[in-house]
C-alpha cells in the first residue's frame, strides 16, 4: 500500500511466540524481536554492543500459525513488515505510544545457525470432470 514504512529486522526472539485467536476467527502471534546495533571502538580498536532495540511484531493468519509452530526464545529471526504507530491511554489516563511491526514475512537467519523448511501439502480440490459430449454407443 502506498505510504506504508516497509522495514527488515534482525535480531533475537526475547519470549516464545504468544498466539491466539481474533473475535472473527483469525489466528495471530505476536513476537518480540531484540535487535542490538555493533559499533566498532576505536579507542580500544574492538566491537562492542551498540544500543538494543525492541520491536513487537504481530502476525497473522497462517503466517502466524507457522511462526508458532517453528520458533522459539532465542531465534535469530529476519522480519520484513510494515511499521506502525498507535497510541492508547491506560488506566491511569497515561497516554502511550507503541510502535509494532505487522509481518509479511518472518525466518529464521541462516547466517546464524541451519534450517530445514517444510512444505506443506497443498490443498487440492477435487476437479468437477464434465464430458464434452456424450460417449459413443458400444458396437454389438
Amino acid at each position: 500500500m502506498a505510504g506504508d514504512t516497509y522495514l527488515t529486522l534482525s535480531g533475537n526472539l526475547t519470549a516464545a511466540p504468544k498466539s491466539g485467536t481474533s473475535r472473527t476467527g483469525t489466528p495471530w502471534a505476536k513476537l518480540r524481536v531484540a535487535s542490538t546495533s555493533r559499533v566498532f571502538d576505536k579507542t580500544e580498536s574492538q566491537w562492542r554492543d551498540g544500543v538494543t532495540v525492541f520491536l513487537d511484531v504481530m502476525c497473522w493468519r497462517r503466517l502466524a500459525e507457522n511462526v508458532v509452530a517453528s520458533l522459539e526464545r532465542g531465534d535469530r529471526v529476519i522480519v520484513v513488515g510494515r511499521l506502525h504507530q498507535r497510541t492508547y491511554e491506560d488506566e491511569q489516563g497515561v497516554r502511550h505510544t507503541v510502535h509494532e511491526l505487522e509481518a509479511d514475512s518472518v525466518g529464521p537467519d541462516l547466517g546464524r545457525a541451519p534450517a530445514r523448511p517444510v512444505r506443506a501439502a497443498a490443498e487440492v480440490t477435487p476437479a468437477v470432470v464434465t464430458p464434452e459430449r456424450e460417449p459413443e454407443p458400444a458396437l454389438s
